[in-house]
């Protein structure tokens, strides 16, 4: 009797690691400051495809934190990730997106086992006390369609425009905001061009539904390169003032 009683004892204790492996965790691989353009940023990712490529069974998992002092960016932090899955000819089906509650714009990376319980939570609501920059982007010109665009001609950019729809759905939500346009010229870009890029600024956001009243525009002058600021106003709140350093040159 006493050999059996040791013996059960023995596999209970044996069971012990197995019921622990039996219960996976995600694990958190990176975690930094976002950014629109850096080799550093491509690095972190590429290791990061290199991580989940060692563990078969699992899926990685990029959580973007929005940042609260220019929340449209948040958007084309993930598009950077999703073009370097493209690049690298990488699984997409290895690779999920998610957003947290606004903060410090951050980036992390997770590694999810297979059977791993994941933690969902969903966007909150876009609030604005104050004038708030929702997104920026430089104005260029393209000498092969002769039009003036939103962003960079590049082949892989690092600016990639604005995004109006993004934009005119926070405006729809509340009718106390206000768009503010603020624009400028320069880097070899006329204020003639930076007009017709107001133009076009103004029709996106009036084809989604906003209207003209809503949209106010300023032009603050010539700069090292020409740039739009997507601001938003609540009623009552103080006009934005033009953001150095908002768009990667």
């Amino acid at each position: 009797m006493r050999g059996v009683l040791t013996f059960l004892i023995l596999i209970s204790i044996a069971a012990i690691p197995a019921a622990a492996q039996s219960d996976p965790k995600p694990e958190l691989i990176d975690e930094f400051p976002a950014s629109l353009c850096s080799e550093d940023l491509r690095a972190r990712i590429d290791n990061f495809f290199a991580t989940i490529s060692q563990r078969p069974s699992s899926v990685g998992s990029v959580i973007v934190t929005p940042d609260s002092s220019i929340p449209g960016r948040a958007q084309k932090y993930r598009r950077i990730i999703e073009n370097h899955v493209t690049h690298r000819q990488f699984d997409p089906k290895r690779v999920f997106f998610s957003n947290r509650p606004f903060g410090e714009s951050r980036i992390q990376l997770w590694i999810i086992p297979k059977g791993a319980e994941t933690s969902k939570q969903e966007p909150e609501p876009l609030r604005i006390s104050e004038a708030t920059l929702f997104d920026a982007s430089g104005i260029a010109y393209s000498k092969w369609s002769r039009e003036v665009i939103f962003g960079e001609l590049h082949e892989e950019p690092c600016d990639f425009g604005l995004n109006f729809e993004q934009f005119a759905n926070v405006l729809k939500a509340d009718s106390g905001l206000t768009a503010h346009l603020l624009f400028t010229s320069g880097g070899g870009l006329s204020r003639k061009r930076t007009n017709a890029a107001l133009k076009i600024a103004v029709k996106n956001l009036t084809d989604l539904g906003i209207s003209p009243r809503r949209i106010i525009s300023k032009y603050v002058g010539a700069r090292k390169h020409a740039e739009m600021q997507l601001w938003l106003v609540p009623e009552g709140g103080a006009r934005p003032t033009f953001r150095q350093g908002a768009v990667p040159n």
